[in-house]
């Protein structure tokens, strides 16, 4: 299915992978739910440069807030840590995500769901990396949810940006800058840029700008469409 922008469908370059089929990884984590029936979500992070599986539907729209910020520079999503979550007891935790912000930070992201879970400010201790004494921060869905706008942007952006995943993105990057530089330009300048195949990789170039803090743009306060605004800081 070839992503959308507005009323516009766009033919994608035969070969380019998408990272939505099947995984073995995938039939793994069906098995390891038991009797539950959470939604599984395959996808690709831009950020870890690989695809992922996100255990809910919450995850899986906290995954997109991640994409989205350009405060973090690294994800590693679904680790399992030690947290000390009682005096003197470690206890196993499923973090949703742990972010390298651009600063160099660390921290371990936990959802909740309708309550926000009591783990603010304990030390996660990661058991597949060196470093330890990692922040242990738990968001719940009010604080997922309170810009629903930029859920549904990313939702459709990171398709786009797949497409780009094994593409030198600065052949198609430079000239989107060069414009952004001189006046404010929109989704429909980007897509003009370059033939019908190059399109999405205009696109998902635009949006890896956004995504790196390079551009920015009003995908925050308006819906993704051929009059969205890109403009350098």
């Amino acid at each position: 299915m070839n992503p959308k922008i507005g009323s516009q469908q766009l033919t994608l370059k035969p070969g380019v992978r998408m990272g939505t089929s099947l995984r073995g990884s995938l039939a793994h984590d069906y098995d390891a739910r038991g009797s539950g029936n959470s939604n599984l979500v395959l996808t690709y992070s831009p950020k870890s440069n690989k695809d992922v599986v996100l255990k809910s539907r919450i995850e899986y729209h906290n995954f997109l807030l991640c994409e989205a910020n350009p405060e973090i520079a690294f994800v590693e999503y679904g680790a399992n840590c030690w947290g000390m979550l009682q005096e003197n007891e470690l206890t196993e935790i499923r973090t949703s995500a742990i972010i390298t912000l651009t600063s160099g930070e660390k921290k371990a992201i936990v959802v909740g769901y309708e309550k926000k879970p009591t783990l603010e400010g304990k030390i996660c201790f990661i058991t597949n990396a060196i470093t330890t004494g990692i922040p242990l921060v738990s968001i719940c869905s009010d604080e997922i949810y309170e810009n629903p706008m930029l859920i549904q942007n990313w939702n459709r952006i990171i398709p786009w940006m797949t497409q780009i995943c094994h593409i030198p993105v600065t052949i198609y990057l430079a000239p989107v800058l060069a414009a952004a530089k001189s006046e404010e330009i929109t989704m429909w300048d980007i897509l003009s840029m370059g033939s019908q195949d190059e399109q999405a990789f205009y696109a998902g170039a635009a949006f890896k700008a956004v995504q790196t803090g390079i551009l920015s743009s009003d995908l925050n306060s308006r819906p993704l469409s051929l009059r969205s605004v890109f403009r350098t800081w």
